[in-house]
């Protein structure tokens, strides 16, 4: 379901398991203290940066200044670049273990390893963080990195999913990974009262 940042109200928020933000180069601030206020009570929420969006709005909207709680980055994010050669980089696993990729098992690996990733933001993690790294470009570099929020998380994509940035879109993991992020969010359910 698509709600527009006007749309959005604390009721819209909590019917919803997961919430992804897509494409969006900034918000107003009510927005972003409802998503903030949805995560801190217990919601998932994924933020994938468009094109067009300006690490610094993103992390002067979403970073560790931004709240107590350390804010809702997983990581700051830094200026986008080309990543790997012209072909760019494969992905493969980051922690063992880690819930989104938890039901693919062995065949996270393979499949991750046959994408590609042509461009990507920088995502700087602290050397003391809750953050964990779900998925890494392949050298290292963190991809898809998810940090605890409150009673909730939130998790935080390098890229955009559009193919002049990644062919994960057009991979057999895409909506499986996609789904691992909403089922994730349906642990609230369980947790949060």
């Amino acid at each position: 379901r698509r709600i527009l940042p006007d749309a959005l109200t604390a009721e819209t928020l909590a019917a919803q398991d997961a919430v992804f933000l897509l494409e969006t180069p900034t918000l107003p601030e009510p927005a972003v203290a409802l998503l903030k206020d949805y995560a801190r009570r217990g919601g998932t929420l994924v933020l994938i940066p468009g094109e067009a969006v300006r690490p610094e709005a993103w992390n002067r909207m979403f970073g560790a200044a931004a709240d107590s709680l350390g804010g809702l980055l997983p990581a700051p994010l830094t200026e986008a670049r080309a990543v790997g050669n012209e072909e760019g980089l494969a992905l493969e696993p980051g922690e063992v273990g880690h819930p989104l990729l938890a039901a693919f098992a062995v065949a996270a690996r393979e499949h991750l390893l046959r994408t590609r990733v042509k461009r990507a933001f920088g995502l700087t993690l602290a050397e003391r963080t809750p953050a964990r790294v779900a998925i890494r470009l392949q050298g290292g570099d963190p991809f898809v990195v998810s940090k605890p929020y409150g009673s909730g998380r939130a998790v935080l994509w390098a890229a955009p999913a559009i193919p002049s940035w990644t062919s994960l879109p057009a991979k057999p993991i895409f909506v499986p990974l996609a789904h691992a992020h909403a089922h994730w969010g349906l642990e609230r359910q369980w947790f949060v009262g």
